[in-house]
């Protein structure tokens, strides 16, 4: 039987792990898309994980909303954002 697109797209990105269900893998990723409210969250993430870069060749993050983090004024919270993002993904 074929492999199907998920299948054939992780073998395409394949770095790490085994192909097993459950298993964790490392992939290639070509492109990052992010956004206001999940955007911020995942830049927190990455941090708490100690993740120090994220390597696509086009990371994307889109803002269109001055959305503040808890006990940050909204100016505080955009250079959080921009910090967070240039750290994860490279300078903008």
């Amino acid at each position: 039987m074929g492999r199907n697109l998920v299948q054939q797209i992780i073998e395409a990105r394949w770095v790490a792990g085994k192909p097993i269900a459950g298993s964790e893998v490392a992939i290639r990723i070509d492109q990052t898309l992010t956004q206001d409210a999940t955007g911020m969250m995942a830049y927190l993430q990455l941090e708490a994980m100690g993740v120090p870069h994220v390597k696509t060749r086009l990371p994307v993050s889109q803002v269109n909303q001055d959305m503040s983090a808890p006990g940050m004024r909204g100016g505080q919270s955009k250079e959080r954002r921009r910090d967070l993002c240039e750290r994860s993904f490279g300078a903008l």
